[in-house]
């Protein structure tokens, strides 16, 4: 069944059942531009949800020991050097 048609069973907004899918609450598998969920999930949710269980959401933790190379850049001036080789913006762009 598709995105919409799972947040309909589960008595939620589209929007919602698309949040629990980002959150990994709803297992989903992409399909072209939409989500594609089996109806096995969308009942293990709804009996979750009907138990008065609210859907897990995991935690996440920024590992911060492995940004110490971009404060200490950013520190010493080194804009180029804290981005990220492949990320955002163009090289030869200032930050």
């Amino acid at each position: 069944m598709d995105l919409r048609e799972a947040a309909s069973a589960l008595g939620v907004h589209c929007q919602t059942a698309y949040a629990w899918v980002r959150q990994g609450v709803l297992p989903a598998r992409k399909v072209g531009r939409g989500h594609a969920v089996s109806e096995g999930d969308v009942a293990a949710l709804a009996a979750r949800r009907r138990l008065g269980q609210e859907p897990a959401r995991p935690i996440h933790v920024r590992d911060w020991a492995a940004q110490a190379g971009l404060y200490a850049a950013i520190a010493q001036g080194e804009e180029t050097a804290a981005r990220p080789a492949g990320g955002r913006g163009e090289p030869d762009r200032p930050v």
